[in-house]
């Protein structure tokens, strides 16, 4: 046994420790974990992001071109770069990559490397930004490369200006997931996407008489669809035809799917016995489903019904349409472009701006697409934007949007029930513009569904206070009609609402649930924000002119519901009515009349859906909510944040949302009352002084009390 001198021993365990200190950061690098403590999760991986990486199909590559040794705050964004790529190779699979390239010179000169990386920087799009720098009390200013490029195939995007953390996570993930496109994800396909036709034999004995012949030749039609389709896709698609009028378990598929059916009554003249048909077409993909609807049918004045099949080059448009939305990478958001809707641009027509800033947000991630009611609505349309319609809908048109939320079309309505108009009667000169009352009809639709939009502007005294010039005596000045929501009055129970802290809310109705008809389709609402407690409203004749608005007594104000979102199986509002009928020109409506002259005995029972599949709903009293001043041009603001959240999770996407929720950097103090600041600010000023007087004198009440033990202590022991 060797036995060491007291020192060596000392020495050698420093030693000893030097090395398990080495090697537990060795085995730290290859396992390790990190603890994420900020509310928002920002310094962890969204969901989102974790599932563009982990399902790629094919290599994605990024490439960094960053400057080293930035002053701050700039070094603190290649670190934070840095370590998010490497989470991201974490949950990647092996088809991702991502590489640094030096661009730093070395003593003032650049090497053949650098010079390389550095034009390969250029050919990319990357160019050095300028940025100011202060050294030795001086302000100076240097270029600097801050900017990557991600490569996909042949396919290139690039962020080439990096000055910043906030969205980066979701900036790199919403551009890798353009560049994972349609055929990685039918790469990663395990099983088929079946198309299934569904035809009833029946209906080719009356094809004639609704005046669609050759019904024999539109299943040989739509394969030959699917085979071209097939050549495109990897040969993911898989074509079966049924009969429901032969196949029992076709004819219940059928009815589950609610397929158009339709009815007719026997017709002697046409040897034609009374029954019924099915025609549909359903994409399905394991659970999910979408079904396309192949027979149209419109009721004309004069003419009657008209019947019309949908053509085989439109079905396979229908069909990539569907498909995305099965595959989850459905771009296109609707927004109606028709009844006095704001323009996306400015109008050049009548020189209003338009919705422009929302336009470019919306357009970062969706293809917007205008929604004209007299084109219809495409089958395939996630999400459709309704904002400010002036002019009322006919029938017909709200059974178009009706039909749409049937087929899973989730709906977003910003409506104005109120707007500013001049008196109709006595000159308009010197008079002020009224409040009066909008009716377009879809305030029976928004009933039938649960919700009713109050004819009323909802007043706040919690709200934006605009800054006077001094012309007009400076200060602040109240707009009551634009209520500040604070945070406690938004309800973060769903997840897209989670991370906004306050909004800003301009001339919006309240927004109230009708219980009872919710309860019956058994429909879920959810009141996403409301006002203060020192609300009030105001309604028909009534002046928006700040200095003649008043607030009434405390107890004739409550807060109002100003939002909500409603989630379910949805009953529609024809349920059992006749089908609409179509305004046409008179000049259009010449008579077309089947053959045989049994066209008018023909029903469309059947035809439109009766119940939605599971979608939702947004009702807001506000159209406002969309305009410029309310949004900003980099989508950081709370409101722009909102809208953009609320367009994710209509179009199926709510972990994008969470993840743009990490960019909020708005986080204030909850709102308190005046006599609470009072009491604050009096514990602030006296009660910290106090606190220390009184521990003083507990302190020194301590001393003494030690002091007075130990003289009786030893003045026992002498006596």
């Amino acid at each position: 046994m060797i036995l060491f001198n007291p020192v060596k021993q000392r020495y050698i365990k420093a030693f000893l420790y030097l090395v398990i200190l080495v090697l537990l950061n060795a085995v730290a690098m290859q396992y390790f974990f990190h603890l994420d403590l900020t509310r928002s999760r920002r310094y962890s991986l969204s969901a989102a992001s974790r599932k563009v990486v982990s399902t790629l199909s094919e290599p994605l590559t990024i490439k960094v071109f960053f400057t080293r040794n930035l002053p701050a705050p700039y070094n603190g964004v290649e670190r934070y770069l840095k370590d998010l790529l490497k989470e991201y190779s974490l949950f990647g699979n092996r088809y991702f990559d991502y590489q640094f390239y030096d661009v730093d010179p070395e003593n003032g000169q650049l090497g053949s490397k650098t010079s390389a990386n550095r034009s390969l920087a250029l050919e990319y799009g990357i160019n050095p930004i300028q940025i100011q720098t202060i050294e030795k009390d001086e302000v100076k200013f240097k270029k600097a490369f801050m900017g990557l490029v991600i490569i996909h195939g042949d396919t290139i995007e690039k962020i080439d200006s990096i000055t910043n953390t906030d969205g980066l996570e979701y900036l790199l993930t919403t551009s890798m997931e353009k560049l994972n496109n349609k055929v990685s994800a039918l790469l990663a396909l395990e099983d088929p996407v079946e198309v299934i036709l569904y035809l009833s034999s029946e209906l080719k004995k009356v094809a004639p008489l609704m005046g669609i012949g050759r019904l024999e030749q539109y299943a040989s039609r739509i394969e030959k669809t699917i085979e071209d389709l097939n050549t495109k896709s990897y040969n993911k698609f898989t074509f079966t035809k049924l009969d429901p009028s032969s196949n029992t378990q076709a004819a219940s598929q059928a009815e589950k799917y609610q397929l158009a059916r339709v009815k007719w009554p026997e017709m002697e003249n046409a040897s034609v016995k009374a029954g019924q048909g099915t025609i549909g077409l359903i994409v399905r993909n394991g659970d999910l489903w979408r079904s396309i609807p192949l027979l149209k049918a419109v009721r004309l004045p004069i003419v009657g019904t008209r019947y019309q099949l949908t053509p085989p080059d439109q079905v396979g448009q229908l069909i990539d349409l569907n498909l995305n939305v099965l595959l989850g990478i459905n771009a296109d958001l609707g927004y109606l472009a028709d009844h006095g809707t704001p323009q996306l641009g400015f109008s050049r027509l009548n020189n209003k701006p338009g919705l422009r800033r929302f336009s470019a947000l919306a357009g970062q991630n969706y293809n917007i697409k205008p929604i004209r009611l007299e084109e219809g609505i495409p089958p395939g349309l996630k999400c459709l934007f309704l904002v400010s319609p002036k002019k009322k809908f006919s029938d017909w048109e709200l059974f178009q949007i009706d039909q749409a939320l049937m087929r899973g079309t989730n709906l977003a309505f910003f409506i104005d029930s109120m707007e500013e108009k001049l008196p109709d009667s006595g000159s308009p000169i010197g008079q002020e513009p009224e409040l009066a009352e909008i009716d377009t009809g879809l305030e029976k639709l928004l009933r039938h569904w649960g919700i009713n939009i109050e004819k009323s502007i909802v007043l706040d005294q919690q709200c934006f206070q605009q800054q006077l010039p001094k012309s007009m005596g400076g200060g602040q000045r109240p707009i009551y009609f634009a209520p500040i929501v604070h945070q406690e009055k938004i309800n973060t129970e769903t997840d897209f609402m989670r991370n906004i802290k306050q909004l800003v809310v301009f001339k919006a109705a309240a927004v109230q649930p009708l219980n009872q008809r919710l309860a019956e389709q058994k429909l879920t609402a959810y009141k996403l924000f409301s006002s203060s407690e020192k609300s009030w409203t105001i309604g028909k004749g009534s002046l928006l002119i700040p200095e003649l608005l008043k607030a009434p007594p405390l107890n004739e104000m409550a807060s109002q519901p100003l939002a909500y979102l409603v989630r379910g199986r949805f009953e529609s509002y024809f349920r059992g009515k006749p089908l609409p009928e179509k305004e046409i020109d008179d000049k259009k409506s010449a008579d077309k009349k089947s053959p045989s002259g049994q066209q008018a005995q023909l029903t469309s029972k059947g035809i439109f859906l009766e119940q939605s599949s599971p979608a939702q709903i947004f009702v807001m009293g506000s159209g406002k909510m969309l305009a410029d001043p309310l949004l900003d041009p980099e989508g950081k603001s709370n409101n722009s944040i909102f809208i953009m959240n609320l367009i994710d999770t209509l179009n199926d996407q709510p972990e994008r949302a969470l993840m743009r929720g990490k960019q909020q950097t708005l986080n204030p103090l909850h709102h308190t009352r005046a006599e609470v600041k009072t009491i604050i600010k009096a514990l602030a000023i006296a009660g910290l002084p106090l606190m220390v007087v009184g521990s003083g004198f507990v302190v020194w009440w301590h001393r003494r009390r030690r002091q007075k033990a130990i003289q009786k202590m030893f003045s026992g022991r002498l006596a």
